[in-house]
């Protein structure tokens, strides 16, 4: 038979019927009728935190494992509890926060409404994510994604690329204007540290996030 209306089916159609090659929890069938290994890879979700309310800082904590070896994160409509503050990020341990004065990072970046938006520094306490920002809806938050590569990896030390972080932000700033930045960070300890989370805090007398979204998922390798 060549062909058959589908409503004279009934019951359960032999996988063999379907396509060649063998069927099995680990294949699927494709387009050109063969059965053939279920594709790997992507992303897996691992954490999900959704501000509502005021809170101090974002504490994204024991969220790197030996599960994955990389990671991605984003997070979406932060803003700020007071206005003109910056977006920071602190790496953070088994044991708690990273604070030391060994945050390297550098940021291209262009604004709406001037010249630029780039900045860097050396040797310096925690990651500045933003320029100045503010807590209302037309001028206030951001949004960033980014890439934890093998932060567990402390083996990579002598490679001088451990604990390292990259990504980009968009956010408008106290002025309004609406700002993009792409930034790389690594934080240059002597002593190997295993980076098993971040935290998000802003600048001013009082750190305060009053809303966003922040998610991490393990990059499973293909």
């Amino acid at each position: 038979i060549s062909a058959m209306a589908a409503s004279k089916l009934t019951g359960v159609v032999p996988t063999a019927n379907l396509g060649s090659g063998t069927a099995s929890s680990s294949t699927v069938l494709y387009g050109d009728q063969t059965y053939k290994t279920a594709p790997s890879g992507g992303l897996v979700p691992i954490s999900y935190t959704n501000v509502t309310s005021t809170v101090n800082t974002i504490e994204m904590s024991n969220v790197f494992t030996s599960t994955y070896k990389n990671y991605f994160v984003m997070g979406y409509n932060l803003r700020p509890g007071v206005d003109n503050v910056r977006g920071m990020m602190h790496f953070k341990t088994s044991s708690g926060v990273l604070s030391g004065d060994l945050y390297d990072f550098a940021a291209t970046g262009q604004q709406s409404g001037s010249s630029g938006d780039a900045t860097f520094a050396n040797d310096t306490s925690a990651i500045e994510l933003t320029a100045a920002i503010n807590q209302n809806s037309t001028a206030g938050g951001f949004n960033f994604y980014g890439y934890f590569f093998t932060p567990l990896d402390t083996s990579l030390l002598s490679f001088n690329i451990l604990p390292y972080f990259s990504g980009q932000i968009s956010y408008a700033n106290n002025s309004g204007h609406h700002c993009v930045r792409n930034l790389s960070v690594r934080y240059d300890n002597s002593t190997p540290d295993a980076v098993t989370g971040f935290r998000l805090f802003t600048t001013g007398s009082t750190s305060y996030y009053d809303r966003g979204t922040v998610s991490v998922y393990g990059i499973k390798d293909s």
